[in-house]
Parts: C-alpha cells; structure tokens; sequence
C-alpha cells in the first residue's frame, strides 16, 4: 500500500466513527447522569450488602441512573451515609415477584432533577403560593419472603423519556431477622 492509500483508509476509518457516534447520540444513547430525589422514613434499621447500617428515621434519598451503574443514596444533609447498588428488572422478573413481598413503607414520590429544571421555568407563569410538582418516579419497600425474612427490596418505579416505564431493585437487610412466628397451639 503506498501512502495515498493509508491516508485514504485513515480518513474512511474516522468518518465512519463519525457518523457511528452521530448515529448513537441520535438514538439517545447519553452519559449523562439522571437523579431522582425525595426523603423517606424507616421505621426500623437495615443493612447494606457490604453492612453498613442505616438506623430508622428520616433520610434524603438519591438514586443516580449512569449507563453503566445504578445506584441508591441515604443522605443526611450534604453527607452519604450509605449506597446501595440497584439492579434491573425484566418484564418477567417483575411478574414472579409481585406476590413474594410484604410493604414495609408506603409509595414515596420522587422528583427527577430535569423535572425541576423544567418546572423552575414554567414556575415563572405560575402563581408563586400554589407549588407544582411533578412526579416522575416512585420508591417502594418490600420485606421479601424468605426462610429468615431479612430481605428488603426498595424498588424504583420510572418513566424515561420516551414514556416507557422501568423498574430497578436495590436490595438491603434488616439488622435483626424476624424469626418465623406460628402461633402457640395450648
């Protein structure tokens, strides 16, 4: 191959890798990190895989969705007192764990940070006294039913920007299993 030849393959090559990373942008694929916000009350104190202990009360909460890596923040103040990593859920996952859970909170709504981004915007129509929010995702937890009952799932319900709605798990530990409890037969 003579020089002329190289340089006409090295111009082609990156063209084309060009036009691939146009093509990846153009079907949203984005490094960008969503956050979705909101505060929680645990009743009781839980662990994370690696053991580090949330106590019961009243936390921040921050789940950060990158590409690569989802994961879950318990935040007092500016200071993260644990992160829990999150999994996604398939269709047919979702289907075969509805009945296997017990709630342990309510349906907490979080907000997404481009939800307030875009609200701080319209809020300047709006009346300043009559607050709009707008809800893009919820957090769930479940007290899994298994052979110790330790297991607790927070479970992340969203919608992306094309409407589609996903589900991502984050699983934790209670500090102390509950033991089976059958009643006394006298």
């Amino acid at each position: 191959m003579d020089q002329w030849q190289v340089k006409k393959t090295m111009g082609l090559t990156s063209i084309l890798l060009v036009m691939f990373t146009l093509l990846l942008l153009g079907k949203g694929y984005s490094t960008e990190v969503q956050t979705y916000n909101g505060e929680i009350r645990l009743p009781i104190d839980l662990l994370t895989s690696n053991g580090t202990l949330v106590k019961s009360g009243k936390f921040d909460v921050q789940i950060w969705l990158k590409p690569e890596k989802i994961s879950l923040f318990f935040l007092e103040g500016e200071n993260v007192i644990a992160k829990v990593p999150g999994y996604k859920l398939s269709n047919a996952e979702n289907l075969n764990n509805a009945h296997q859970t017990i709630p342990l909170i309510g349906t907490l709504l979080l907000t997404s940070s481009k939800s307030l981004e875009e609200q701080n915007i319209e809020d300047e129509k709006q009346d300043p006294y009559i607050p709009k929010f707008d809800w893009r995702a919820t957090l769930r937890a479940y007290r899994a039913i298994t052979s110790d009952n330790s297991e607790i799932i927070l479970n992340l319900q969203y919608r992306d920007e094309s409407g589609k709605s996903s589900k991502i798990n984050f699983k934790m530990y209670l500090r102390q299993p509950l033991k089976n409890i059958s009643p006394d037969k006298k």
